[in-house]
């Protein structure tokens, strides 16, 4: 099986006391032994468990602020991230443009991660209203034209994409294999076209480990990005190691 990205999102949830449990859960399933790479992005105060509890995963952001510094009480800027040594960062995803993020917000945000050494994961998906209008390849289209622009093509600064139709998080279904399979395959064209760059394309959206492997499996298709399923230790460790 060939390398892939299996990707948590915590959003707003756990405690430390879980965190200690969970990490202790992925190390005793030995998750490292996979050949694929897991990052768990965990709530900001939550950033420091990759030190204390030494986790088996990278331990990634779910956003950054698009200032440098300021007065812009509650945000955390990327140098705050460094200075907590993050390893990854998670932007644009659907919680957050529900927040007010624009994709040209977070195309500033991209420009900021210049020298981080952080892997940066940009999340694209359509609307329920978009899909229906038959305007699916337009929407990610203009979403990652604006969100990439301007970015120097010597600078590999999106390392994935996580492709997550909002209207499966409505409508609590997943697409068929042929629309996963067929949307990261445009993705990784256009985004080729934009940058001159290869990236992993993942799909994200109501995974978990019922349905984990039959997308994994899909050619095109580089990793999945888990939102609930994730906190539960042993479920994500499985789709981790292939073990489903």
């Amino acid at each position: 099986m060939r390398h892939k990205i299996i990707i948590a999102n915590h959003k707003m949830n756990m405690t430390e006391e879980k965190y200690k449990k969970f990490f202790q859960t992925l190390c005793d399933m030995d998750i490292k032994s996979s050949n694929n790479k897991c990052i768990v992005f965990v709530p900001y105060p939550y950033l420091f468990t990759k030190h204390k509890y030494n986790p088996p995963c990278l331990i990634g952001a779910q956003n950054i602020s698009k200032h440098i510094s300021g007065a812009h009480t509650g945000q955390v800027s990327i140098g705050m991230l460094k200075d907590m040594d993050c390893d990854a960062i998670l932007l644009g995803h659907r919680d957050v443009r529900r927040c007010g993020d624009t994709d040209s917000d977070i195309n500033a945000k991209i420009k900021l991660t210049k020298n981080s050494g952080m892997f940066v994961v940009l999340c694209v998906g359509e609307t329920k209203e978009q899909k229906n209008a038959g305007q699916t390849l337009s929407a990610i289209r203009e979403q990652l034209s604006i969100a990439l622009d301007g970015l120097d093509k010597r600078d590999k600064l999106v390392h994935a994409i996580a492709y997550e139709p909002i209207w499966t998080n409505e409508e609590k279904v997943t697409p068929t294999q042929n629309e996963i399979e067929k949307m990261c395959l445009y993705i990784k064209s256009l985004v080729k076209k934009l940058t001159g760059q290869d990236v992993y394309v993942l799909y994200g959206g109501n995974i978990d480990d019922k349905n984990a492997k039959e997308i994994l499996d899909l050619p095109h298709v580089d990793g999945v990005l888990i939102g609930a399923n994730s906190l539960d230790a042993k479920k994500l460790a499985s789709i981790v190691k292939g073990e489903l």
